[in-house]
């Protein structure tokens, strides 16, 4: 009966998604996307994308493609986004954060080959066209495979502050406490021992030499299920020997664990360790609201769709800190399947043919997910903060204040929270608060990561200088970007392109004698919609100002001559 209401209330969701497209503009898209299948975390070799897990991303890719760039299959659908390139990867409009984990990172290339498919043919004849393609002698070259497009990726480690954008549980060690302490419960004592049997079957069935029994229990339950599941995917023996009831099972306790340690904002009396619970969420709400923001301020030129590819914590707890779980059980309570995605996107309600970017107060934001790696699956939408179906459409500053009641707002925040001590922590808790304008910003003061760790040469600097070696810092800038050279980057806020923005796309054969357009752009950097979005962005300024992240790159030693 309870799948039979949730059939039903997805379906309703569904419709009423279909309806509304017809009259909205979308300007912005957020995605988090869980990784592919992958070989199992437990096995001695380093846990890596599957061939498997590989096309269902690059299928997971296609449908974003098919929805935000070419439109939807429904004629009466207007889900692109808007002046977002059909053909051509353009990396200010399009951003990319994974861990640097190799299934995170190949998950994010995998989908990229669906969401931008190369340009050229097997003929040599090429869709796409600049003046980047042409040698000196009238040549016509293409890049490889057949003029594949290579993405930007943002793929941080650990030891980058970057990485709590994609996993803030990761190195969280009040998180790891939390969960310690969820251990030595009576409720995990009393699951643990109800499953006992369960799990000591398993063992003898397919984890014998793989994991040791006393390690095989609740636990363990996440790294028990994916086994199983990886197996029974891969490995015909075990297929047939594990049932698919004793799976389920494993996939139960499985979700059950995650939840509670990571998404369950209720299960304690103390507000402040719950949250922290739900941390990897705290985090990823930061990143969502700083990509949206960055939309608005260059007035839809910049952060058209930022995507992220990292494991299920961050949606397991943004779902519990904006109450998907209390409302959508059946979706929201425990693991996403593995290519998933949970996507917020940012529109207006008016026709896709208006070029005039709304004021923030006629933005709004709308929650859809694909529990699913299936090319047939669709978008379902869902209300956010406890809302029902006939509010599923939230005014963009009503989103931003909620995401206010538990974001992060800063690594520094992040540091202090988790209690943790990464080399990046020593940096935030430097910056302490801003005194000038010469602080370094978001994106700039990633690099104080590595300077941190440079500092222990300081003592030395005189005996680097006398054997040719330098310092030199690279130029700062302000919001998720940075700027090199005459390049164009998400924080220049008003540089327009007299080009149109798709380039200029015609079927080219070598020694065609194609007309070749070059790049231009026009205009200053000067305009700023700071006033337009009042409370909202200031904030996010001063955590510009004084903040670490690791999106771009360090400080580095270079030969002087």
């Amino acid at each position: 009966m309870q799948t039979l209401e949730c059939f039903a209330l997805g379906l309703l969701f569904s419709l009423q998604v279909l309806a509304q497209d017809a009259g909205v503009t979308v300007w912005a898209v957020f995605g988090f996307n869980v990784h592919g299948d992958s070989t199992p975390a437990v096995l001695s070799e380093t846990k890596t994308l599957t061939p498997f897990g590989a096309r269902n991303l690059y299928n997971v890719g296609s449908n974003f493609r098919a929805r935000y760039i070419i439109g939807g299959s429904v004629k009466a659908q207007n889900t692109w986004v808007q002046d977002l390139n059909q053909n051509k990867l353009d990396p200010e409009q399009v951003r990319i954060y994974s861990t640097s984990e190799q299934f995170n990172e190949a998950s994010a290339l995998a989908f990229m080959q669906g969401l931008y498919p190369p340009t050229g043919d097997e003929d040599q004849s090429y869709t796409y066209l600049d003046d980047t393609y042409i040698l000196s002698n009238g040549t016509i070259v293409g890049s490889p495979l057949n003029d594949y497009q290579y993405p930007r990726i943002y793929a941080s480690s650990l030891a980058d502050p970057g990485s709590i954008f994609v996993a803030g549980q990761a190195d969280c060690d009040k998180h790891q406490e939390l969960e310690q302490e969820y251990q030595a419960s009576s409720e995990f004592q009393r699951i643990d021992s109800e499953n006992a049997q369960f799990y000591s079957d398993m063992y003898d069935l397919a984890l014998e030499g793989v994991m040791s029994e006393v390690s095989v229990g609740y636990a363990r339950a996440a790294d028990v299920y994916e086994y199983l599941e990886y197996n029974y995917l891969h490995n015909e023996s075990l297929m047939t020997a594990l049932s698919s009831h004793d799976l389920q099972r494993a996939r139960v306790l499985a979700n059950q664990y995650k939840y509670t340690t990571n998404g369950n904002v209720t299960v304690s009396s103390n507000d402040d360790n719950d949250r922290v619970r739900a941390i990897a969420g705290r985090t990823l709400s930061r990143l969502i609201l700083q990509s949206l923001l960055m939309n608005i301020e260059t007035e839809g030129s910049a952060s058209k769709m930022t995507l992220v590819f990292g494991g299920v914590e961050p949606i397991v707890a943004f779902a519990g800190l904006s109450q998907l779980a209390s409302t959508m059980n059946s979706q929201f309570y425990g693991m996403p399947v593995l290519g998933s995605s949970m996507i917020l996107e940012l529109f207006s309600m008016s026709p896709t043919s208006s070029d005039v970017y709304p004021k923030p107060s006629d933005l709004y934001v709308r929650l859809l997910f694909r529990n699913s790696s299936s090319s047939h699956e669709g978008f379902t939408q869902y209300p956010l903060f406890g809302y029902g179906p006939s509010q599923i459409d939230l005014p963009f500053n009503e989103f931003a204040a909620a995401l206010g009641e538990f974001m992060l707002p800063s690594t520094k925040a992040w540091c202090d929270t988790c209690n943790s001590s990464p080399m990046f922590c020593l940096g935030a808790a430097n910056l302490g608060k801003k005194h000038s304008k010469n602080h370094l910003s978001l994106a700039g003061a990633g690099a104080i990561g590595a300077a941190v760790t440079l500092a222990v040469v300081l003592a030395t600097m005189g005996i680097a200088w006398l054997c040719g070696m330098g310092l030199y810092r690279r130029r700062k800038s302000p919001g998720l970007g940075g700027f090199k050279g005459d390049r164009k980057m998400a924080s220049d806020q008003d540089v327009s392109f007299a080009n149109p923005s798709n380039g200029a796309f015609q079927k080219v054969t070598p020694g065609g004698g194609a007309k070749v357009k070059s790049h231009e752009r026009t205009g200053s950097w000067e305009m700023r919609n700071k006033d337009r979005l009042g409370d909202h962005v200031s904030q996010l300024d001063d955590e510009r100002e004084d903040d670490i992240s690791g999106i771009t790159e360090p400080v580095k030693c270079h030969q002087i001559v």
